[in-house]
C-alpha cells in the first residue's frame, strides 16, 4: 500500500499538476476527497480542490510543487516540497504582484482503495506573510513615486 501511495503522489505532483492535466485528477484522486489545507477553513471536497488547483494556475502560470521528501508515517505518507512560481494575477483576494514566491509545504496523503483520499496540507504561513508585506510595500513605493 505504501509503494502504491508513492506511485500516486509522484504521479499526481510529477505528471497531473505539472503538466496542468487538471482532467486526469479522478486516475489519483477519490472524487470523495477530504482536503485541509493550513490557511484555508474546512473540510474541502474534490470540485473545491480541482477548482483551487485551477485559481493557482490563474495566480502562479507556471507554479511548481516538486517533492523533495516521500517517508511513511502511520498509514499515510509525508510528503514535502515547495510551492514555488510567480504572483501574476488574483490569489484569495490579492491582485498579482509580480513577486517570485517560494514556500515550504507539508502535505499528509491518505488512500483509499487505490486513489488519494485525503490531503492535509500546512504551508510556511510566516513565509507567506513576508510575501505579502514585500508585495505592499512595493506597491507603496511605486505609488509614491507616480
Amino acid at each position: 500500500m505504501v509503494e502504491q501511495l508513492k506511485n500516486q503522489i509522484r504521479l499526481l505532483h510529477n505528471e497531473i499538476i505539472a503538466q496542468r492535466a487538471w482532467h486526469r485528477l479522478e486516475e489519483v484522486v477519490d472524487p470523495k476527497l477530504v482536503y485541509h489545507n493550513s490557511f484555508i477553513r474546512g473540510r474541502k471536497d474534490f470540485p473545491w480542490f480541482v477548482r483551487f488547483l485551477q485559481e493557482l494556475e490563474r495566480a502562479f502560470p507556471r507554479f511548481s510543487m516538486r517533492i523533495t521528501e516521500l517517508k511513511t508515517q502511520d498509514d499515510r505518507l509525508l510528503c514535502r516540497y515547495p510551492f514555488s512560481g510567480r504572483h501574476e494575477g488574483k490569489f484569495l483576494g490579492l491582485p498579482g504582484t509580480g513577486i517570485d514566491v517560494q514556500v515550504p509545504c507539508v502535505a499528509l496523503y491518505g488512500l483509499r482503495g487505490e486513489r488519494i483520499h485525503e490531503i492535509q496540507v500546512k504551508v510556511d504561513m510566516a513565509r507567506v506573510r513576508q510575501y505579502l508585506l514585500q508585495a505592499k510595500r512595493r506597491r507603496q513605493r511605486s505609488e509614491h513615486a507616480a
